[in-house]
């Protein structure tokens, strides 16, 4: 129980820096991902049990703060998905190399969410739009590479941050031990 409300409390707070004060520090109109750093990292360590709950309920948290229902909650329960599936395989042979795993799977984490979001973005403007216009609005990669590198850099902090305690984010390498 003590472990669901720190996660809660984390997920809000993260959720609100995230929203209030992250765009206002970060140059160009984009700034890091925080939650989906935490969803990304959460896989990367965790029981894929855990970690599916615990991605939705962050985009959930996240959707709730925003104001988009289901969006960021469908699209971490995919980035997830696809995180956990490749940490299992990679990680099994390449402890040592665990931390730029990480970072090529933060990027690859980070494309997966552009395009998941804006797909769903793009069809609800397709469908939804007054003007029923059937050309898609396709999204714009500008700010991707920059979107790319802040998500690597918080990554890699914040995973630096919890590797060092084991009560909050529980290991990967103990998960493998236990198979």
């Amino acid at each position: 129980m003590r472990k669901k409300i720190f996660f809660a409390f984390f997920v809000f707070l993260a959720t609100l820096a995230q929203i209030s004060f992250f765009p206002n520090l970060f140059p160009w109109g984009v700034s890091p991902d925080i939650v989906l750093m935490l969803v990304i990292i959460w896989s990367f360590e965790k029981k894929s049990e855990n970690v599916l709950i615990r991605s939705f309920f962050s985009g959930f948290a996240l959707d709730f703060v925003v104001g988009t229902p289901g969006l960021s909650a469908f699209s971490f329960l995919i980035v997830s998905s696809v995180i956990t599936y490749l940490a299992k395989k990679f990680l099994v042979f390449q402890k040592f190399f665990s931390i730029f795993i990480l970072a090529l799977l933060g990027i690859m984490g980070t494309i997966i969410n552009f395009c998941v979001v804006n797909f769903i973005v793009s069809l609800e403007k397709l469908f939804f739009t007054a003007n029923n216009s059937w050309e898609m609005s396709l999204p714009s990669f500008n700010k991707l590479p920059l979107e790319i590198l802040y998500n690597l850099i918080i990554l890699e902090i914040f995973y630096w941050i919890f590797s060092k305690g084991k009560y909050f984010f529980g290991r990967r390498e103990e998960v493998l031990k236990s198979k």
